[in-house]
């Protein structure tokens, strides 16, 4: 996808967003569709999964709460949600016991002025009907509607759109795939050759993958909080203009100094220089931010005292690299 010729394979990737790591793949012919590629089977109980629209289907959402595992998704254009409760919302009208979701909101019985909404709905009909709960939120183009299985004492509407929003993390590795492993530019024409080309690439994301979340590790353990993170995609470029380096210092059994001065120089280069500024979703919720100081052309006696701290530091730390 997105190399401007039709696809000849998908890779199916299940990643944990806790660990920002791929937990497993598998490949199959490009004109297969996703859902039946996903089984949600024991091993899943006590998780949560981020469906997207592409292997979510009322027996998956049925299966989820048969095994006791959370979900998330958004929901599908062709579903027809009947309204069994409403537990928030500004109701103008009543409301009758299975109404239809889009009638109820075309006659305006339920106003949609900028509040949350959120109610328990079924979807389909006889022996395949499904009960879900349902969130509507505002967005910049109208709503956005969720399907969630979360308890609602734990998680509000907002909430629950902030878990979705998450899936962002998702395409960001797929963007690490894609620009950096360069995943859609395999000129390979065996199925072995193939196979090896992708996985030699799905491991260089691994890699990196592997790398930030060790960064993150040792930021949350030493409580460095304000040291940026490392940008997955920054990363894979430095480590693909470095790969030469690295492997004189495999070949050569560098020694721990040498890799020292490796891992520093890829570093310096994979920070995010916006991290403070526009931190993710998953920084948010994991408390990793920091202030955003001070403008750069302003003076340090002009910076907020909560982060004058942090660029006293970053001073120091610059001084101390060009010295080396």
């Amino acid at each position: 996808p997105a190399s401007g010729s039709p696809a000849g394979v998908k890779v199916h990737k299940e990643l944990s967003l806790g660990r920002g790591c791929m937990i497993d793949y598998h490949l199959s012919p490009a004109r297969e569709h996703d859902s039946p590629h996903l089984v949600v089977d024991e091993r899943y109980r006590g998780m949560g999964l981020l469906f997207d629209l592409g292997y979510v289907s009322l027996k998956r959402i049925r299966e989820c709460d048969e095994r006791g595992i959370r979900y998330v998704s958004r929901l599908k254009e062709n579903w027809k949600p009947r309204i069994i409760s409403l537990h928030r919302g500004d109701v103008r009208a009543e409301i009758c016991p299975e109404a239809d979701l889009d009638i109820t909101l075309a006659d305006e019985r339920i106003a949609l002025d900028g509040r949350c909404v959120d109610a328990t709905v079924v979807i389909g009909k006889d022996q395949y009907a499904v009960t879900s709960r349902l969130v509507m939120i505002p967005g910049p183009d109208g709503y956005l509607i969720y399907l969630t299985n979360l308890p609602r004492d734990s998680h509000g509407p907002k909430q629950v759109g902030d878990m979705y929003r998450l899936r962002w993390e998702i395409e960001g590795d797929n963007k690490v795939d894609k620009s950096g492993a360069q995943l859609d530019q395999i000129r390979a024409t065996t199925e072995s050759s193939v196979r090896i080309q992708l996985c030699a690439k799905l491991l260089h994301t691994l890699l990196v993958d592997v790398l930030v979340h060790r960064d993150n590790l040792e930021r949350a353990l030493e409580r460095r909080v304000r040291r940026a993170p490392l940008h997955k995609l920054a990363l894979s470029y430095a480590i693909r203009t470095r790969h030469a380096a690295l492997v004189a210092a495999l070949l050569a059994s560098a020694t721990p100094g040498e890799w020292e001065r490796i891992a520093l120089d890829l570093s310096e280069d994979a920070r995010d220089p916006n991290w403070r500024r526009r931190p993710s979703v998953l920084d948010r919720m994991l408390g990793m931010i920091a202030p955003r100081g001070r403008p750069r052309r302003k003076k340090l006696r002009d910076c907020r005292p909560s982060a004058a701290s942090f660029r006293d530091r970053g001073i120091e730390r610059r001084m101390h690299h060009e010295a080396n």
